[in-house]
């Protein structure tokens, strides 16, 4: 599957494939899709115009105008929380490879320029402190303009291409086929249709994500997800570097009292520099994990560590676990890890 062909698929989904897994295109095209200066014309007065003027237009910015209005927040909260997880995923890969003097400078200046961009326009928020973080934003007092130019700016750096001239050429290619049902249409141009929205007598492109609390949410799961897998992680390389023997996989649940509670100091004393820089011990709703730590096991009882998330409403259901898997949109169960797997966890 190419490239642009999968960004197109996947920007009609939900918005937890795109927050999860957000491909470059769905990047550029998040930084973009942001309401233009007042007055300006936006849509196009038929579905085949909305395609028409992709074909016009001379770059990625003018895509803006033919963007649904009430989906452009979506973008922008999934433009942030893209970039985010690009800095982040190069950051926690070369980190494992080993870096340069030279590298992690570079790093750093993209995790600064980010971090100006946000505080500039306010967006410092979305990006780290997900509860919350859609009140203290207002997208209507944001300099959008000046925002796009910054946000593809640093996307360039990241990503060393443009995607915008494959892009509309597959957006704007011969016409097939248009239905049209009362404020919704479909266009058949290119490999896949195309949804299309009117608002106010205008045509704009859907490409139907979800609300930007939802994306938020999911973010937040993500996020508690990867922690403790890269918590769990480290103690386990530390359990390799001090225990005699491992044995693991007693098929028991993952009960609490198998286990010792352990705090941050404990855990930073062991861990930080050597296994983790520093530790993740919030989920990503801000609430602590739950940590345990075993610091001798014996054959028979062979438990090493469990942490747990309480998930978005902070409150822990049980003290001890099976094996099992839950809807990924029940984000109060709680999200447990233990001696090298999770034993509970969103879908």
């Amino acid at each position: 599957m190419s490239s642009d062909r999968c960004f197109r698929r996947r920007a009609r989904r939900p918005a937890r494939r795109c927050a999860g897994s957000v491909t470059r295109y769905q990047l550029w095209l998040a930084a973009l899709a942001l309401p233009t200066a007042l007055g300006a014309v936006e849509g196009a007065a038929t579905p085949e115009g909305v395609l028409q003027a992709v074909g016009e237009l001379g770059d990625i910015s003018g895509l803006v105008r033919l963007i649904a209005p009430d989906e452009r927040a979506s973008f922008t909260v999934t433009a942030v929380f893209g970039i985010r997880g690009a800095l982040d995923r190069r950051a926690e890969a070369r980190e494992a490879e080993g870096v340069t003097a030279e590298e992690q400078a570079a790093r750093r200046s993209l995790e600064e320029r980010f971090a100006t961009i946000l505080d500039r326009y306010e967006l410092a928020s979305l990006a780290r402190d997900l509860p919350a973080a859609q009140a203290a934003i207002d997208f209507a007092v944001v300099d959008h303009a000046t925002l796009i130019g910054e946000l593809t700016a640093l996307q360039a750096s990241l990503f060393g291409e443009d995607p915008w001239p494959q892009f509309r050429e597959d957006m704007s290619g011969e016409v097939r086929d248009v239905v049209v049902e009362e404020e919704r249409a479909t266009v058949s141009v290119g490999r896949e249709p195309l949804e299309l929205v009117r608002v106010d007598g205008r045509w704009f492109w859907s490409p139907r994500l979800e609300s930007v609390e939802h994306i938020i949410q999911n973010e937040a799961r993500l996020r508690t997800l990867a922690r403790i897998r890269n918590l769990g992680t480290a103690i386990m390389s530390w359990w390799v570097d001090h225990a005699i023997h491992l044995s693991l996989g007693t098929g028991e649940p993952a009960t609490l009292s198998n286990y010792e509670p352990r705090g941050r100091q404990d855990l930073e004393e062991r861990l930080v520099p050597r296994y983790m820089a520093e530790l993740p011990l919030l989920d990503g709703w801000g609430h602590p994990f739950d940590v345990y730590l075993m610091t001798e096991a014996t054959r028979d009882a062979p438990f090493l560590v469990l942490i747990r998330s309480p998930g978005r409403d902070g409150v822990f259901q049980s003290d001890s676990y099976g094996p099992g898997v839950f809807d990924r949109e029940d984000l109060d169960q709680d999200m447990v890890w233990a001696d090298g797997e999770f034993v509970r966890r969103s879908r």
